[in-house]
């Protein structure tokens, strides 16, 4: 009988220690979620010193040679209002149009009503963020002479440059 009472004390001394650490586990677990730890915290706000600003219109329809002269009009459009905002003809690039022939497109439905989708890129690239920030709060202009500047092409975003040395 004593065996069983000696027996009987150990076993429930480990249970005990057991539920403690169970207990202490948990209550660690669930407090890690509700702990945050900073390093360092540093905000710095700097001058941009240089800004690329594409220009992206588009335009559609069947005639390749109707497309070109529209193209070129609006080219000269927007560099013209450009050269009003004294954007240099260093600052400016204007790219070769990209064309998609949607007829020889794969997965086109067979009935399109425009075969020809004509992306052009005019693209400014300046030292006076300023100056082109201005400009482009000021396009709206442009939408004036029926010239619609397209955005949302993860390709052509404004992309600004930070100063090399921050001391």
């Amino acid at each position: 009988m004593k065996n069983r009472i000696v027996e009987a004390a150990l076993l429930a001394i480990g249970l005990i220690m057991l539920g403690l650490t169970l207990r202490s586990g948990i209550v660690s677990f669930r407090d890690k979620e509700r702990v945050v730890s900073v390093k360092g915290l540093a905000e710095l706000q700097l001058p941009a010193d240089k800004i690329t600003w594409p220009l992206i219109f588009k335009d559609i329809g069947n005639d390749l040679g109707t497309l070109y002269n529209n193209i070129n009009t609006k080219n000269e459009a927007i560099l013209t209002f450009l050269q009003s905002k004294n954007v240099t003809d260093q600052e400016i690039i204007v790219n070769a149009p990209e064309i998609i022939d949607l007829q020889a497109e794969r997965y086109q439905p067979g009935n399109i009503p425009y075969r020809y989708n004509i992306t052009s890129v005019i693209t400014v690239t300046s030292d006076d963020v300023d100056k082109v920030r201005v400009i482009i709060a000021g396009q709206n202009e442009l939408l004036k002479q029926g010239i619609a500047i397209t955005s949302g092409d993860y390709r052509y975003n404004i992309r600004t440059t930070l100063p090399a040395s921050t001391t």
